[in-house]
């Protein structure tokens, strides 16, 4: 399980080894993050289930699992936590299902950051997951770092219209920005939200001195609803 674990978070990471090594895109690695988180949480499951039915035919499934006064919490005072790190493993289970993603990204996007609690406890319950999370963890790390020193980079807004079919055209200029055919970029509008970045493709050709977004208007309620009305 720990090992498993500890595959989850290196194909999220932007800028890593891992393109260089087996040439593999950031966009199609998700695929792989997918099928890690699956199988992990198929193991986290299997390992607590297993655990809740050998209670529950002891007849202490309360004293164990719910209220850790068990024979277990003589010598494992960490049941608690690691079924709280199981539970929050279902939540983002479920909210990585199309219907979130597609028409409520937020809930997917801030959901998906219980990671770190999840991480948490499941160390606390197992001390030696650390030494596989390690490097992952590093390379997360420091591509976070990268990432935020890149965000900061002033951006002027050069254009900002309104297109046919309910769509806004938005040109940007930054300095030593350059992009590749397909790419796409995370937008924060301060005027929507101080916290919310949803990608978008870059519908400007490469080589130019700004690049330009055409962000279509998905739903009224949603952010890119409030983007057309501004």
């Amino acid at each position: 399980i720990d090992v498993n674990i500890s595959l989850l978070i290196i194909p999220v990471t932007r800028n890593s080894p891992w393109e260089h090594l087996f040439g593999i895109s950031f966009e199609r690695s998700i695929r792989y993050h997918r099928w890690v988180a699956r199988m992990a949480i198929i193991c986290v499951s299997t390992h607590a289930i297993t655990w809740w039915v050998r209670w529950w035919v002891a007849g202490t499934w309360v004293q164990n699992a719910v209220l850790n006064t068990g024979d277990f919490a003589t010598f494992d005072f960490t049941i608690p936590f690691v079924t709280l790190a199981w539970l929050l493993s279902l939540v983002m289970l479920v909210t990585t299902f199309e219907f979130f993603r597609r028409r409520y990204f937020e809930t997917f996007f801030f959901t998906h950051h219980l990671f770190i609690a999840f991480f948490l406890f499941g160390n606390i319950h197992s001390w030696e997951q650390w030494k596989y999370l390690g490097v992952g963890l590093a390379f997360y790390l420091l591509d976070r770092m990268m990432r935020s020193y890149r965000s900061s980079v002033p951006t002027r807004v050069v254009d900002f219209s309104v297109e046919p079919a309910r769509a806004t055209r938005l040109e940007l200029w930054q300095e030593s920005f350059s992009h590749r055919p397909g790419q796409y970029a995370f937008l924060n509008i301060p005027q929507l939200s101080a916290t919310e970045g949803h990608p978008f493709s870059i519908s400007s050709i490469p080589g130019r001195s700004t690049f330009t977004f055409h962000i279509k208007n998905m739903l009224d309620t949603q952010w890119t609803g409030r983007l057309y009305e501004l």
